[in-house]
């Protein structure tokens, strides 16, 4: 994963109970098993329908993602933050995911997000952020719309949104 090498990123950003901390060696393995035991309703949104084992998650950790952040809710880990495109201080494409229906809708993801939002603004990492959602993902389209995320684009089923920073 690229973003253990990027002297950027701050290792560790805190701020009301929630933290985003760039896992170390045995970090990214909880973080791979934590990826392999999310709940059902998420794999199936994902489109991940069959079982995977630790080894493809740790494949599609290191490979896919440019950074990640594991979400810390109270130090317990509730999942991850991460950009599949990243070019320093231009832009980034981010992918969130909170592991389990019971950690959704508690403001952890609301937290994460603005707290990087506004560290990667102030230290002028990324002027610009976009997602991609499922356009049958009803919940997660109203989650980035409520973040301030506008809707640039169409591909497909996946509607592109994206939020300039200041």
């Amino acid at each position: 994963m690229q973003g253990l090498r990027i002297k950027y990123l701050p290792r560790r950003l805190e701020e009301d109970g929630v933290s985003l901390v760039i896992p170390g060696p045995f970090g990214i393995l909880k973080l791979c098993q934590m990826m392999r035991d999310m709940d059902g309703e998420l794999r199936q949104r994902l489109g991940l329908n069959r079982s995977f084992g630790i080894l493809w998650a740790f494949f599609m950790v290191s490979k896919i993602f440019k950074w990640v952040y594991l979400i810390k809710k109270e130090e317990k880990a509730v999942g991850m933050l991460g950009a599949y495109q990243w070019e320093p201080g231009i832009s980034s494409v981010l992918s969130m995911v909170i592991w389990h229906n019971t950690e959704r809708g508690q403001g952890t993801g609301s937290k994460a997000l603005k707290l990087a939002l506004k560290e990667f603004s102030k230290r002028g990492l990324c002027k610009e952020f976009f997602v991609e959602v499922s356009r049958d993902n009803l919940r997660g389209m109203r989650f980035w719309k409520r973040q301030g995320f506008r809707e640039i684009g169409c591909k497909n089923q996946t509607v592109v949104l994206g939020l300039a920073t200041r």
